[in-house]
């Protein structure tokens, strides 16, 4: 977020560019190599805030592999945990393979992608374990909504 009354958007043309002669246009660089470097932006208005500029770089992440998943048993004593990165992924795969594809998210074809959500703090996970940490369920849930532009 920043205060601006004038923000300039030339930095997100794709024809724009920097010249090592012109030591404003050289102030611009980082914002252009950042526009050219994501897959897409947006800008947000706040009135007391000003304005938030978000970009996203989107990772490449492999698909789920097809490794053999362990049986999901009823639990008879369980207690809910957040997830380490290997139990997170393990229940991903274990969701994937117990239902259809479109009873769970997109990014759920991708176990290291809701690590990294997870992580970043857009999403919360909890899975339900028994005294060996067998996984029998568990939850991915979206933390926060994302402000939109008004």
């Amino acid at each position: 977020m920043f205060k601006t009354h004038h923000f300039n958007l030339r930095t997100f043309n794709l024809t724009a560019t920097v010249s090592p002669e012109d030591s404003a246009s050289l102030e611009e660089m980082g914002l252009l190599i950042a526009s050219r470097s994501v897959e897409y932006f947006s800008i947000l208005k706040d009135l007391q805030e000003g304005l938030g500029l978000v970009l996203i770089k989107e990772k490449a992440y492999p698909e789920l592999a097809d490794l053999q998943v362990p049986e999901i048993k009823p639990l008879k004593n369980f207690r809910i945990k957040l997830p380490d990165t290997d139990s997170l992924k393990l229940f991903v795969r274990l969701a994937a393979a117990h239902y259809p594809v479109h009873l769970f998210p997109q990014a759920f074809r991708f176990p290291g992608k809701v690590v990294d959500m997870v992580a970043s703090g857009e999403y919360g996970a909890r899975v339900a374990v028994d005294e060996q940490s067998q996984i029998g369920g568990g939850s991915v849930i979206r933390a926060f909504p994302f402000q939109s532009a008004s």
